[in-house]
């Protein structure tokens, strides 16, 4: 029974993990809001991990910007890390909605080793081993703002070398994007700064 039990409580601990609330600041020097969110998708590739989503955009005066998706994932390499050095991300790939197709520049590509300590919980020793994390950025096209809808099967298609990285969006986070493209700062509502740090700021249901 109590396997039962930690087993539903991981089960529902990594999909309430999908996503988390969008957050609106103020920012006062250049007079403008900044929207961000944080979602997460399984790659299908058995060697990355699973991918974060962050999401931005800006609001000022009545003009939105486009809104921008950044991706990490990491090499899995088990215990002892990465072994071998992938050029990383390349400058192009491909977002996928349904059947229709939309090539995607990429930039803000970063591909870095991370190391991680571990403690080996038999001997109580600290251990260490290398994560080779890659990370890139694309702008939604305005084609796709107007034709994505919560129900569709969208995939992200990058590319790290010989290596295909296919992130497949779960229809949460779909959804979750799906408003994220649609969501403005209430013009009554005084937000905080960004220059400030705070929790509070979370989008509430009436902002939806």
């Amino acid at each position: 029974m109590k396997k039962i039990i930690i087993i539903l409580f991981v089960f529902v601990g990594f999909f309430s993990c999908q996503v988390t609330p969008v957050k609106i600041r103020h920012d006062s020097f250049k007079d403008q809001h900044v929207i961000t969110g944080k979602v997460w998708s399984p790659t299908l590739e058995s060697g990355y991990s699973r991918a974060t989503i962050d999401l931005v955009k800006y609001f000022k005066g009545n003009s939105l910007s486009p809104v921008t998706i950044t991706t990490t994932c990491t090499e899995n390499g088990g215990l002892f890390g990465v072994s071998g050095n992938k050029p990383g991300i390349s400058n192009f790939g491909i977002l996928k909605i349904n059947n229709k197709k939309f090539n995607i520049p990429i930039f803000n590509r970063i591909n870095k080793n991370v190391t991680v300590n571990r403690v080996n919980f038999n001997t109580g020793m600290n251990t260490s081993y290398t994560k080779r994390v890659h990370t890139g950025s694309f702008l939604i096209p305005v084609e796709v703002t107007n034709l994505i809808k919560p129900e569709d099967k969208v995939q992200i298609r990058l590319y790290n070398g010989t290596d295909s990285i296919t992130i497949s969006l779960v229809p949460l986070v779909v959804k979750e994007i799906v408003k994220f493209i649609k969501i403005k700062p209430d013009p009554q509502k005084k937000y905080p700064s960004i220059h400030e740090v705070q929790d509070d700021g979370d989008i509430s249901k009436e902002d939806w």
